[in-house]
């Protein structure tokens, strides 16, 4: 894009080939100007001669950066107009009203920086105003990126979608600022419904009509048929890839360049493309044969089994790191941090980190990295947090954007104080469930899909004034080990699940046996097999033992549990040593423990020692 301060239309002058149109507001103002500029041309003429006559001469007689500037405000008007309350859930629910309004307001961004820029190759970072708008109008193309990649955009006017694609990218460098640009590139050349507009490709290229009905929303029925058909296609390879490499192959195909855009680490984008213009005339991929729900359910579940992928899906805060705003952390706190961070600054294995955009510090908890590293090469990884856009962008940043390739799933800035999310994986991945593994610390905010759930010990670093430090690993002097802490747990169990899952495809099996939430549940059940509980001063009286949440858990991860004691118990489940249960268990050789043997156990989905577990003296 050419960004000239002083190259504004002169009377009669049309638009040139490439260039975008004006907004309404900004087309007016344009023809003002015209008209100034026309009579200014003509000189006076007979008083009342001209009907309208004061209002051309007052705009005959403005200063052209007034001028300017006038223009600027009206585009600028129109842009906030075009990018506002475009959240993931409102493109999600209307993506050609979303498309239509970002296409206007690519348009307008150009026109808007061609009438401001004072120098031509100045980012679109050097003018506030414009850089706000500019990242509005990203984070909502990103959401329709996103969509559809999902299979979400192929049940809306791709053709509207793709126009406002092809605009975007060939702005991209005058519209966006360099990292945008580059993420931009990314999310298109992952993309199997855009990415032609970076490959040559032989023939006249001409545009595709995308003429095939719209498709209904997937249902859970259509889903799991059409996860089984993708699964018996990928079986017939014996579980492999059918078009290309495994994951760390550097195969052509579409499946080896979508891996290579979400694993991302081998090498810089720019290393691993060409960055040049797209063909003048660029033809679409063909699109998928219309078949509602269970086509579109189809694609995305066969796209990750040929590469032999499933989705992980990553909580932030208290799972991958931990944050704490600015206002929150005491003064003595704070000086200690500002002394580790010292430490820690250019160390390539650094974990502290001040965020003054985001007015926070942050912690990577240990193994953080090298669990997103080891994962990249199984998993399509995502984000999905109930903290704003603009932290999640922050700690993506952080742990690697290119693992993530623009999926990431968050809150309007400012929304998340507002409301607790109730977290779905049909927010952004429908179909994709069978597939989908999800490490998160809480398991309250996944009501629909705890199945998939894997669920990672609560992480808190920070001593804040909320919590007064209580229960803070700084406080305790301490820190995970990133050999052996929570993570290194997680990445072992994914890697099982991970396994198993295609080892039960290459076996033919049938679509409920390899299912992920059926690996999941035969591994969670075999953690405690064989083992009897019995529970002393750990649940009320009062209170029903069954409903529990210790009994519940236990029985989750395969235990059976008893109101009394037997000649099958053995463990013994208590708080403290003198209780009848205790001493009837010593005396015949059971085991005694604490009630956080059996949470360890859980969490790390593997049978923790008991003599690490003794009853408080």
């Amino acid at each position: 894009m050419g960004g000239q301060a002083d190259d504004d239309l002169e009377e009669g002058e049309v638009l040139e080939e490439g260039e975008l149109p004006d907004s309404p507001a900004a087309a007016a103002a344009l023809r003002d100007e015209g008209g100034a500029r026309a009579a200014a041309a003509r000189g006076p003429g007979p008083r009342g001669a001209d009907a309208g006559a004061g209002g051309r001469h007052r705009l005959a007689r403005e200063d052209p950066a007034e001028a300017r500037a006038r223009q600027a405000r009206a585009i600028e008007s129109e842009l906030r107009r075009a990018t506002g309350g475009l959240s993931f859930v409102g493109v999600r629910g209307d993506m050609e009203g979303a498309a239509g309004r970002l296409a206007a307001a690519v348009a307008g961004l150009d026109r808007l920086l061609r009438r401001i820029k004072l120098r031509k190759h100045d980012d679109v970072s050097s003018y506030p105003a414009a850089a706000e708008l500019s990242r509005r109008t990203f984070e909502g193309l990103k959401h329709v990126l996103v969509l559809c990649g999902t299979g979400h955009g192929r049940l809306h006017d791709m053709a509207a979608i793709r126009a406002l694609v092809k605009a975007a990218v060939a702005h991209r460098h005058g519209i966006f600022t360099a990292p945008q640009a580059r993420e931009l590139e990314g999310l298109v050349r992952d993309s199997r419904d855009f990415r032609y507009l970076f490959e040559s490709r032989d023939g006249d290229g001409r545009f595709l009509p995308h003429d095939a009905p719209r498709a209904a929303a997937a249902a859970p029925a259509a889903a799991a048929a059409a996860a089984a058909a993708a699964a018996a296609a990928a079986a017939k390879d014996g579980g492999k890839a059918a078009a290309g490499p495994g994951p760390s192959g550097r195969g052509g195909g579409a499946e080896a360049q979508q891996q290579r855009g979400a694993a991302g680490g081998a090498e810089p984008a720019a290393k691993r493309v060409r960055l040049e213009p797209p063909p003048a005339s660029p033809a679409p991929p063909p699109s998928p044969p219309a078949g509602g729900a269970a086509a579109e359910a189809k694609a995305g579940i066969e796209a990750l089994l040929k590469s032999r992928r499933l989705c992980l899906v990553l909580d932030l805060d208290h799972t991958l790191v931990n944050s704490a705003k600015f206002g929150e952390i005491e003064p003595e706190v704070e000086y200690r941090l500002q002394a580790m961070l010292a430490e820690q600054v250019g160390d390539p294995g650094q974990e502290l980190f001040r965020l003054p955009r985001v007015s926070m510090w942050t912690k990577l908890r240990p193994g953080a990295r090298a669990l997103l590293s080891r994962a990249a090469e199984r998993f399509q990884l995502w984000i999905h947090t109930a903290g704003s856009r603009s932290y999640a962008a922050a700690m993506a940043e952080l742990l690697g954007a290119h693992y993530f390739g623009g999926r990431v799933i968050a809150q309007e800035d400012g929304a998340e104080e507002l409301q607790v999310l109730n977290k779905r994986l049909a927010s952004g991945l429908e179909g994709r469930e069978p597939l989908a593994v999800i490490l998160d610390d809480s398991s309250a905010v996944w009501p629909h899909d705890r199945r998939n759930l894997l669920v990672a010990e609560r992480y808190v670093f920070f001593p804040t004034a909320r919590t007064r430090g209580r229960g803070s690993l700084m406080a305790a002097g301490r820190d995970e080990d990133s050999g052996r802490g929570m993570l290194a747990a997680a990445s072992r169990i994914l890697d099982q699940i991970h396994t198993q899952v295609f080892e039960r495809i290459a076996a033919r099996a049938p679509q409920a046996a390899w299912d992920v939430r059926a690996v999941m549940e035969a591994r969670r059940r075999g953690v405690l097999r064989g083992v009897r509980l019995a529970f002393s001063r750990v649940i009320p009286l009062e209170a029903d033992p069954r409903g529990h949440p210790l009994w519940r858990l236990a029985e989750q991860f395969g235990a059976d549990c008893g109101e009394a004691c037997g000649e099958e118990t053995t463990h013994v489940v208590a708080t403290h040593g003198g209780t009848q249960k205790v001493f009837w268990a010593r005396e015949r050789g059971k085991f005694v423990v604490s009630p956080a043997w059996l949470e360890c156990s859980c969490i790390l989905w593997c049978r923790a020692e008991e003599a690490r577990f003794p009853l408080p003296c």
